[in-house]
């Protein structure tokens, strides 16, 4: 078969398998679709030395392969599920689920669990994914007191003996006047007597959803509704901070309030759940020859997440930029050799999240020192232009002698770097960055349903000051870098916290 004059870059595809070796292309494994929209350094790069002896022609001798690097680079879109694998792989951490199960069977009243029944409890607010056409998509569920540790009891269901689905544990409904509003010392509290709140399974520093659509479900006062972080978890109580704003005393009487949390992940401060994820990526090429349904493809494999840039610009979509150090490379002629047994799991149909309408909450707060926090402290700056956020694993590469290709990678400091550019109002912003005060942030993202929240707990600040330029608002741009969470609170173990919300009511989806 003759070859073809050119292969379109429309032609190709990228898929990802973790490893558990990274000196082998993973086998039967799961290949998951990534979908770029450019590629930077990706593939094989030669290290060649010439000899240079110094005579008259002046004319150096051939050089020779001494060594190379293998890395993958490339610009995907932020959508509300498909960045969790890449922020495992870069904070070095498997995601905390809240509880998520397969089915393994389903029942005219409900779904028998595969496993983690336990992790479900009356009052539980579950999300169904997967349901059959058959069935219908049940969406949004409550748990009642019958549901027990093999088996979800759902009423209203038809029986569909192929029908396996995903429920995930995605909030909980508290008893009617079972969840009350406090404030001590400037701070809201979220006190249960019924509940033990310790069973909800939360972190200090997520960010949390109190509310919902219907006002049975939700406090009285609008006050007491809206996006918070978590500072405290206790048995009777959750104490509040980040709140949209200050919570107000309530009895809760008559409601059963709705609380709705994510997934997490975290950089890790114990060595013991920190995880260095290896990802081989394939890519395929295409076909080389006229008539043939032969598939080319190269494999980067024994990556190791190093550099990470996370663009919010101005009235656009969001994008993550992502750049590994792999140890090898090799090129297939037959895509089918790289592993036949393998499954290739499609990319989730999804939007990409933009800067506008799905941006919901972006706040730049100062952590006043001496001073009680208050929950809903004045942001420094009233409106953002652009943010970016950049992730450094710093790896090092270790070459030995007989090996052509990198040996290893070595992971050094982990550094957040945040870039915010704003609009200037008060000269008074400018005090807390030039006397070095602690800075916090923290943005949620929001749609259909579906959410992804960010928070640094810990940052510092610096800016040039005020930028003035003819005919346009003045402006600020503040360069943070991030640190230990634990000056703040001990509790807070890490320097970022992204959550993943499976299922958000619509009112946690307008712009506050």
């Amino acid at each position: 078969m003759a070859l073809k004059d050119t292969i379109s870059s429309n032609s190709t595809e990228l898929l990802a398998a973790r490893q558990n070796d990274p000196k082998l292309i993973p086998q039967n494994a799961d290949w998951f679709e990534r979908e770029p929209n450019e590629y930077g350094d990706f593939g094989r790069q030669n290290d060649k030395v010439a000899r240079r002896p110094i005579n008259s022609s002046r004319m150096p001798k051939k050089g020779t392969l001494v060594g190379y690097k293998a890395s993958a680079g490339f610009t995907f879109d932020f959508t509300s599920q498909n960045s969790l694998p890449t922020f495992e792989e870069f904070l070095f951490a498997n995601c905390r689920r809240k509880g998520m199960v397969k089915s393994e069977s389903i029942l005219a009243d409900g779904y028998v669990l595969s496993s983690g029944g336990t992790l479900f409890n009356a009052g539980d607010i579950i999300f169904v994914e997967g349901v059959s056409a058959a069935i219908g998509n049940l969406g949004r569920k409550i748990l009642s007191a019958d549901a027990v540790d093999a088996k979800i009891s759902l009423a209203g269901l038809t029986i569909d003996a192929d029908a396996v689905v995903t429920i995930n544990r995605v909030g909980h409904r508290f008893a009617s006047g079972d969840l009350s509003v406090s404030v001590v010392n400037g701070l809201p509290r979220l006190n249960s007597a019924a509940y033990d709140m310790t069973d909800l399974g939360l972190l200090p520093g997520e960010q949390v959803y109190v509310g919902s659509d219907d006002a049975a479900n939700r406090f009285a006062a609008l006050a007491n509704q809206g996006w918070v972080r978590i500072k405290v978890i206790t048995e009777g109580y959750l104490e509040l901070d980040k709140t949209d704003a200050q919570f107000v005393v309530d009895a809760g009487a008559g409601k059963l309030v709705e609380i709705y949390f994510g997934d997490v992940v975290k950089n890790e401060a114990a060595l013991e759940n920190q995880v260095h994820h290896y990802v081989a990526f394939r890519r395929r090429l295409g076909q080389p020859t006229i008539g043939s349904n032969t598939v080319q493809s190269e494999v980067v494999f024994g990556n190791l997440a190093n550099e990470l840039t996370f663009s919010i610009p101005e009235k656009d979509k969001t994008t993550i930029e992502v750049a590994y150090m792999g140890r090898d490379h090799k090129s297939f002629d037959d895509d089918n050799d790289v592993d036949a047994g393998g499954n290739i799991i499609k990319v989730e149909e999804a939007d990409a999240l933009n800067s506008t309408g799905d941006l919901k909450l972006v706040r730049l707060w100062v952590y006043k020192k001496g001073v009680e926090q208050t929950a809903s402290p004045t942001p420094l700056i009233s409106g953002f232009t652009e943010i970016e956020l950049n992730i450094n694993n710093n790896l090092s590469e270790t070459n030995v002698l007989t090996q052509m290709g990198t040996f290893a990678h070595t992971p050094g400091f982990f550094d957040i770097t945040c870039t915010m550019s704003g609009c200037f109002v008060e000269v008074g912003a400018m005090t807390p960055l030039n006397e070095n005060l602690d800075l916090t942030m923290s943005a949620v993202f929001a749609r259909d349903n579906r959410g992804v929240g960010f928070d640094i707990p810990l940052m510092s600040g610096t800016s040039d000051g005020p930028q003035v330029e003819m005919n346009e608002p003045i402006t600020i741009e503040i360069e943070n870098e991030a640190a230990d969470g634990r000056k703040y609170l001990p509790t807070f173990d890490h320097m970022l916290l992204v959550n993943y919300y499976n299922w958000l009511p619509s009112s946690a989806t307008t712009i506050s």
